[in-house]
């Protein structure tokens, strides 16, 4: 057989790949290993991998469907869950006069190197808008 890629340095599977039709289960199968054999790659490298020795017509469109079904790669390209926060409390969100809520934090006893007296710490916290 002789065409325009007689002289080229390509393997024989790919001077004259097979013809995969593709209405059959076949190339479902063809595809996934593939897919699988590329470490889950994208479409680009699944569709050479397949090339080497097989012709699918409407490949490209065929890996995208196959590659859109695989759990491993819908794990990996999923996007990262958004976390539901807490509803604000009441004091929070309300308006309140100055000093209407109040916080107050006590800490100690605190030691100071230089002294041997023990030191405490009050804290007042304001919470207005």
């Amino acid at each position: 057989m002789s065409g325009i890629l007689q002289q080229s340095t390509l393997s024989y599977h790919e001077k004259h790949p097979i013809l995969i039709p593709e209405k059959i289960r076949f190339k479902d199968l063809l595809v996934k290993d593939a897919h699988e054999k590329m470490l889950h790659s994208g479409v680009a490298d699944t569709l050479i991998q397949v090339r080497e020795k097989y012709w699918i017509p409407k490949g490209r469109q065929i890996i995208k469907s196959i590659i859109r079904k695989c759990f491993i790669c819908k794990k990996f390209n999923s996007r990262p869950g958004m976390q539901i926060k807490a509803p604000l409390p009441r004091d929070r969100i309300e308006q309140s006069p100055p000093f209407a809520v109040t916080g107050l934090d006590f800490a100690g006893p605190i030691f100071v190197k230089n002294s041997k007296k023990k030191f405490y710490m009050l804290t007042f916290h304001m919470c207005c808008n």
